[in-house]
Order: C-alpha cells, then structure tokens, then sequence
C-alpha cells in the first residue's frame, strides 16, 4: 500500500505541470495502476486483520470513503469551474498531493496481516500482530498451558486462522494461482465476486455514471451539472449510512436482492417517463444496497488462500464493464449519436432483471458464518439459498447439549462466528 501511495505521489506530478493534453492522458494512465491496487488492497486487509462481526461493517464502509472522495472532487471542481487558464485544471490535480502522505504514515504504524504471516510459518510474528489489534493481550499459548475458555481473543483468532490454513493444506486441488480462482472448489467464490462487482455498474448503466454529461445535455450550465452531481452525492452518502441501519436487522443477501429489485422499477420509470429528475432515486438506492454491499460479498465468498487475488479478479471485471460502459454511455446519451435521454435507462432496466434472477439463483448468504464454514459449504456445493439452513446446523452440531438447548430456545444466542473460533481453539489445544 505504501508503495502504491509513492506511486501515486510521483505520477500526479505529471498531471500538475502537463504541458499538453497528450502528458495528462499520460500521466492519468499511469495513475491508474496504484489506483488497481487501492481497489483491492483495502478490503483485503479488513478482512485479515478484523474478526467476521466487524469487518463486514468496515468492509462496508469502504463505499462510503468512495463517496466522501466523490464530495471532495466535485467541491474542488465546483470551486474552479469559473477559472481560466491553466490553474483551472492544475488546482484540482495538486489537491491530489493532500492525501498520499498521511494515508502512508497509517500505513507504517499498520500491523502486518497475521494471515500472511501466518501462511509463511511465522506464528510468533502473526500473533504478536494480533496482539496489537486485540483488546485483552495474553501470552501464547504452550504445551504447558493450552487454550482455555478464558483465552483471549488474539489466541483464539490465530486458532482460526491455523484451522483454516491445515484445512487448506489437506486439500488436493488447492493452489494460490489465478488459475485456481477458476477450478471447481473456487468457481462459484469467484462467479459471485465477478458479478456483484459487475452489477455496481449495471445498476443505472449511462445514467447514473454520466451524471454531469446528462445534466449538460439537459441543458444545465456546467457549473449546475457538477452543482447537482454534488448534491446527488450526498444522496449516495445518505444510502451508504442507510445500509448499515439495514445491516444490523437484514442479511446480506436479503439486502442486495431487495436493492436489484427496488432499483428495477425505478429505471423503468425513467424510460418510458424520460424523468431526467429521477435519477436521484438511483443513486440512493444503490448507495444503500449495492455499493457498500459489495465489499462485503466479496471478501465473505473468497477463501482465505485466493482473497487477494479473488479481489483482484472481480475489480478487473468491474473495470472492464465500467471501460465498456465510459465508451457507450456518451454515444448513448449524444445529442449527435444516439440521442436516447431517457431510453437509455431500457438497456440498465433489462440488465437489472438478470441480476435479480441470478441473485435469487446463486448468491449465498455468508453474514455471521466462520470462515472454516464457509470453505466447507462451497466445497460441498450447498445451494446459495441453503447456505444459512447448513451453516445453522454445523453450528449446532459443534455446541455442547447445553448450548444447542440455549441456542434453540433462543435464551442465550450463539453467533456463528464465535463457536466455530472456540472449537478451533479447542481441537487445536496447545498451539
């Protein structure tokens, strides 16, 4: 990350002082290589250092940073829009230079991944780093003086990630290659994580992603354009902040299903209305369901061994569609090409309807369910809408009879997460 943030430091130089058009396509291209990093590198690293419970909030939240980032490019562009001359575009590419450098000194007091350490066989290393993220340090474990049901968090996280990773090793085809991404045991992770990054862009495909150029066709002046992207924004914020209201009552699953279905009629409106004014509801919409949702999905269906690369995969293909759709949008919404206005939501409004039926058929539910559970349901091709039934039931069978009777009567509610990290500390015993 460090390096990636250097990067982006250096090339933005390019951008300040480009003497041409031809040195800021440059310098812009060059920018977007730590840029696929940033994309991938965060929710990763949420996801090592973080227990289940939170990183699906914080992984979450990263859509929310996204949006705050928008704000703060459409502020700095709305404060220029006025100027002439070359301090109209090399205002906004110096501001560029604010946030490399605090970002990179979080990033040296950041603990190291305890799964990456712990992969490399550096236990000791791995746990000290769990100590740094843990509230209640403990020494390690020993033969001596195994792991108890008093055991601190940090121990039994790493009892975890040691289960998960001896689970790995026993497996025949397992591999750390983008080739293994697509082999049988990973396939469907890697479906999942391709299409919920796709359908961030489908959702609201030419509209919503031209804002500021379907406003100007509207005939609003540039400085109302960006005005109004800015305003529409905040609405994305607002759905961001709504999603983890949804979060805490609804699952995953439930959420961005619901999203599919509550943004098709939506973009339906637009078209057969050409109300340019709805496209504000979208932005709510998927601000509150499909955006900050799919950070979640994605690091809950990849595995631990392929997570990165995993992440990797579905950003190219949410890259590729966004390429594809920054090449149709304006030819869709030119005045002198297709000239659709409105109509150009049709084409979002059907690919919405396949979304839903693919949702519905295939998107498992894996809120509030271990990682060793996880690997265990793909592996056995459990059906996406049984997920949550089966992982109940490995829950159970897991619990003492005490446990199973409190869980059942819904006295004492057990979270999925935390059985499946005592038994591991339990089987594991002395680390």
């Amino acid at each position: 990350m460090a390096g990636a943030l250097f990067m982006y430091f250096c090339f933005s130089f390019i951008n300040v002082f480009a003497p041409s058009m031809q040195w800021i396509i440059a310098g812009t291209l060059l920018q977007g290589l730590p840029c696929g990093g940033f994309a991938t590198l965060a929710s990763s690293y949420i996801s090592d250092v973080c227990p289940a419970s939170i990183s699906e909030v914080l992984t979450g939240l990263i859509s929310c940073c996204w949006v705050t980032g928008q704000l703060c490019a459409y502020g700095i562009l709305w404060s220029v829009v006025g100027r002439e001359g070359a301090s109209a575009y090399r205002i906004p590419m110096a501001m560029q230079w604010i946030i490399p450098l605090p970002v990179a000194i979080g990033c040296v007091f950041a603990p190291p991944s305890p799964w990456w350490l712990a992969r490399r066989g550096s236990i000791a290393d791995a746990f000290r780093s769990l100590q740094r993220l843990s509230s209640s340090p403990c020494p390690l474990p020993s033969p001596a003086s195994p792991a108890t049901a008093t055991t601190s968090g940090a121990v039994l996280r790493l009892a975890e990630i040691r289960r998960v990773i001896l689970m790995e090793e026993n497996e025949r085809h397992v591999g750390t290659s983008f080739k293994d991404c697509f082999r049988r045991i990973h396939a469907g992770r890697t479906e999942v994580a391709i299409m919920v990054n796709i359908g961030q862009i489908i959702v609201g495909f030419s509209i919503a992603s031209q804002l500021v150029n379907f406003m100007r066709l509207a005939g609003l002046q540039s400085d109302d354009s960006i005005e109004m992207a800015f305003f529409n924004a905040i609405v994305l914020l607002s759905g961001n902040v709504l999603y983890f209201l949804l979060h805490i009552r609804l699952s995953v699953r439930t959420v961005y299903v619901s999203g599919l279905v509550f943004i098709w009629p939506v973009l339906l409106l637009i078209g057969v209305l050409e109300a340019l004014k709805r496209s504000g509801a979208i932005h709510h919409q998927v601000g509150a369901t499909i955006g900050p949702a799919t950070n979640t999905i994605v690091c809950g269906v990849s595995s631990a061994a392929l997570r990165t690369k995993t992440l990797a995969l579905s950003r190219m293909a949410n890259d590729l569609v966004n390429l594809a759709q920054a090449a149709a949008g304006p030819y869709m919404l030119s005045q002198e090409n297709g000239n659709l206005q409105g109509f150009a939501a049709f084409p979002a409004t059907g690919l919405v309807a396949i979304w839903i039926f693919w949702a519905f058929i295939r998107f498992p539910e894996t809120k509030g369910i271990s990682q060793d559970i996880v690997d265990d349901l793909f592996q056995r091709s459990v059906p996406a809408r049984k997920f949550k039934t089966e992982a109940r039931l490995q829950l159970l069978a897991r619990m003492s009879p005490e446990e199973a009777n409190a869980y059942a009567n819904d006295t004492a509610r057990v979270d999925v997460r935390g059985s499946g990290v005592e038994l591991a500390a339990a089987e594991t015993g002395a680390y």
